[in-house]
């Protein structure tokens, strides 16, 4: 059984433009038994050769210390954080994927929810 959250527009409405820098904060403990992945699908749907599309809990994110994550959308990977970034193209759209893999019933129920996309103006990590 999956979970999947997903949004087409940041929080200002606006469709996610591959050429901005994003940032989604994920709370401490997300609601799996097995493992959560966040994938990016952009207008073009191409594979893009050695780049990351897709963060996955137990493999490629690096949680902050409180058990949270940072993860980051952009043409460039933020400064220490590539591992929690994933590549956009400047001139597409795209839209990002949460998925839960075996899901608790906080993820159903709405007890626990990621934050917002939000569109930063540098690369520094939002607080």
């Amino acid at each position: 059984m999956q979970y999947f959250w997903t949004c087409n527009s940041g929080g200002n409405g606006e469709y996610l433009d591959g050429g901005k820098t994003y940032w989604l904060h994920l709370p401490p403990d997300v609601p799996v038994r097995v493992f959560w992945s966040v994938v990016v699908y952009d207008s073009t749907v191409r594979p893009r050769d050695g780049e990351p599309q897709a963060i996955l809990s137990a493999y490629s994110s690096t949680p902050n210390a409180d058990g949270s994550v940072d993860l980051y959308f952009g043409p460039n990977p933020p400064p220490g954080n590539s591992r929690n970034w994933i590549r956009t193209e400047k001139g597409s759209n795209w839209v990002p994927y949460l998925r839960c893999y075996s899901p608790l019933a906080d993820a159903a129920e709405h007890a626990w929810e990621p934050g917002d996309i939000v569109e930063v103006e540098t690369t520094t990590k939002v607080q």
